[in-house]
């Protein structure tokens, strides 16, 4: 992101810099010259849209990155919260945490989720189970490499 937050900084100071030249503290400047002419605005107006531009498809860059490997993460939990109803007696009752309350961690392509599910039991009573997950993740693509459910 920092090589192309700097790249859109330079090419948006070299666009403004030759226009620029009329903006001055100096009061008196104005007194004897003539206001800036409407090209030099419009060269300005070009460098400051281009600089918008480039920041702006820096950040889109850094965040698609962001939401790619959050991205991830949740298609891990997904598959591991669908593993964990597969093994309850009444998936319909199960009640997951929020992601707040999981501890997903990842070590290269490999994510480990540890948490539970509540869920009636065959009784009616709702029972908490804790479980550990471990799934691969890749290009958009989750595989179940195991899952214990205590």
């Amino acid at each position: 992101m920092e090589s192309g937050f700097l790249i859109s900084l330079v090419l948006a100071l070299a666009v403004c810099a030759p226009a620029a030249n009329f903006i001055s503290t100096d009061k008196t400047r104005f007194d004897t010259e003539p206001p800036p002419s409407r090209n030099n605005r419009r060269v300005i107006s070009i460098g400051a849209v281009l600089m918008l531009t480039l920041l702006s498809c820096t950040i889109s860059d850094w965040l698609y990155d962001q939401v790619d490997s959050s991205g991830d993460m949740h298609s891990a939990r997904y598959a591991c919260h669908y593993e964990a109803e597969a093994e309850l007696k009444k998936p319909l009752t199960a009640k997951h945490p929020t992601y707040d309350d999981e501890h997903a961690t990842r070590s290269g392509d490999v994510i480990t989720v540890v948490s539970w599910v509540d869920a009636e039991d065959n009784s009616g009573a709702m029972v908490r189970h804790p479980y550990t997950c471990v799934v691969t993740s890749s290009s958009g693509v989750t595989h179940l490499v195991s899952f214990a459910m205590k």
